[in-house]
């Protein structure tokens, strides 16, 4: 008697072969390896792309001492801004008391303690506005002036324009504090700090770079 046809197919079938699970191993390791070589090689590409284009930019550049001077001016004049902003001296009282735009600053036996305040007075918005506006415009005018000294086409006016309004910006937060702090300056102890001061040499700074900036114009 024959064997029943169903068993006689499953019976003639062929045996998956099983492959090794050492061998598969193998293979998601070979991939893995793979992508980590395309993703580092094209993180090289990237790189050697971006470093030669900063490069010829670099190259295409036309420096001289009048410029460089302007490009040292334009980053000490940023960070100047930044401290003036941020440094807590804009009233000072001997060594025991120092107010800033953001903090108040006593002298105590472990050193100085700061306090932020609870409520700001309703000058210093303005004048926190104005002075980080004008911090925000240092990296333009920064940027303008690098593609100005590369494309001579450029004019300069927009840059020394937006130097001026830096400088205005700068100069009303200093005469907005200084109206409303002049008497406690002049008829007690307390006096103006180093940081208020800083502010007016940014000014002067600002607006001699401008000026500076005009002459390379014409001259060059």
């Amino acid at each position: 008697m024959g064997k029943p046809a169903f068993i006689t197919n499953f019976s003639n079938k062929p045996a998956k072969q099983q492959r090794p699970s050492g061998s598969r191993t193998q293979t998601n390791h070979n991939k893995k390896k793979s992508s980590f070589q395309e993703t580092f090689t094209n993180i090289g590409e990237t790189f050697s792309t971006t470093f030669s284009s900063v490069n010829n930019f670099r190259k295409k550049l036309i420096w001289n001492r009048i410029r460089l001077v302007v490009c040292v001016l334009m980053i000490l004049m940023f960070i100047v801004q930044i401290v003036v902003t941020a440094a807590p001296s804009w009233l000072h009282l001997s060594d025991s008391y120092e107010q800033g735009l953001w903090k108040v600053c006593t002298q105590v036996e472990d050193g100085t303690e700061c306090f932020s305040y609870n409520k700001f007075p309703g000058y210093f918005k303005v004048i926190q506005a104005l002075l980080i506006i004008s911090i925000l415009l240092y990296p333009l005018a920064f940027i303008y002036f690098l593609y100005m000294i590369q494309r001579t086409t450029w004019p300069p006016f927009l840059l020394t324009a937006c130097l001026a309004v830096i400088g205005i910006f700068t100069v009303i937060s200093l005469a907005v504090f200084t109206d409303n702090n002049l008497t406690t300056a002049t008829a007690s102890p307390v006096t103006f700090g180093w940081t208020y001061y800083f502010g007016w040499i940014n000014v002067l700074i600002c607006f001699g770079t401008s000026t500076i900036i005009l002459y390379d114009h014409r001259y060059t």
